[in-house]
């Protein structure tokens, strides 16, 4: 798979948790399970391509978890904050 595509990928994947916080167990596994993939495959021109590959998924969503984490510790007081009240 090209590279853009896996960014995009995990881009997706960030927009998701960020509009339910639900789907992060399940968008986590998807991308890592991606990821591995990847690594197994050896996707990449150099050594440790497979690497650099997985961390086009990756990166992205670790990206879109800590600014969700950092928006809510701003707006709530908490990271783990999402404004949601009984």
């Amino acid at each position: 798979m090209r590279g853009w595509r896996l960014a995009l990928a995990g881009m997706c994947w960030a927009c998701a948790i960020g509009s339910r916080a639900t789907l992060a167990p399940a968008t986590i596994l998807w991308g890592c399970l991606t990821a591995g993939a990847s690594i197994r495959r050896g996707q990449g021109t150099a050594r440790g391509g497979g690497f650099l590959v997985a961390a086009l998924v990756v990166v992205p969503i670790l990206m879109g978890c800590l600014a969700l984490g950092w928006y809510n510790a701003e707006r709530f007081g908490s990271p783990l904050e999402f404004g949601h009240r009984n």
